[in-house]
């Protein structure tokens, strides 16, 4: 029994470790995004809300990691920061599918049940 549980623990280590390098590279290709968006002449729509959603993200993934460190196991935080990233994430595919459909409402309710079923579960 002891040797399961030293390996679920070293499982455990390594993926958090590997969790923290994919962190870095989140956090560098959200800066180095911010820049160029913000550098960029041409005139971008919704700049201000792709950069905060974004940020959020970032935020979201900031709580999350600590968490899986100090627990190693998915606590009590650790499913809502999943979950509110994952509501914000799935809101900005509908607004994308909306966009993409032209906005026809038969294409867009079947998405929105599917987005709504994910929140209920």
């Amino acid at each position: 029994m002891a040797s399961t549980e030293l390996a679920t623990e070293r499982a455990l280590y390594i993926v958090n470790t590997i969790g923290y390098v994919i962190y870095g590279g989140i956090l560098f290709l959200y800066a180095y995004s911010t820049y160029r968006t913000m550098a960029s002449r041409r005139p971008m729509p919704r700049r201000l809300f792709y950069i905060s959603f974004g940020g959020l993200l970032v935020i979201l993934l900031t709580v999350s990691g600590p968490t899986n460190a100090v627990f190693c196991e998915s606590m009590w935080i650790d499913p809502v920061t999943d979950s509110a990233a994952n509501i914000l994430i799935d809101g900005l595919t509908l607004y994308r599918c909306s966009i993409i459909w032209g906005s026809r409402l038969q294409i867009i309710l079947l998405f929105f049940i599917f987005f709504f079923l994910f929140i209920v579960r």
